[in-house]
């Protein structure tokens, strides 16, 4: 009888921010704070989704945004809201 192991879980990867147009970048443009006005919002996703309209690695970021799945701030381009429609209308498609 042969022995059977345990596999051992894969870290993720996350090598692809290395590549990100937003590396570096101060995170408060991308994540806000809980005290931020509707307007402030608007405008500071605006200047985020810019950053990452041209971003190598877009496809990857929005992979793992959506896997993770992450509920707070400008990934990929698509706000917090732009993401849970997105997701809902995967799971409808399903």
């Amino acid at each position: 009888m042969g022995t059977t192991r345990i596999a051992i879980p894969t870290p993720p990867r996350y090598g692809w921010q290395e590549d990100a147009s937003c590396r570096g970048m101060d995170a408060a443009l991308f994540f806000g704070d809980d005290q931020e006005r509707p307007g402030e919002r608007r405008a500071r996703e605006r200047v985020a989704k810019k950053v990452c309209i041209s971003c190598p690695v877009r496809r990857l970021c929005l992979d793992h945004a959506l896997t993770v799945p992450e509920r707070r701030g400008v990934w990929a381009g698509m706000g917090e809201t732009e993401r849970a429609a997105l997701l809902r209308e995967r799971e409808h498609a399903a």
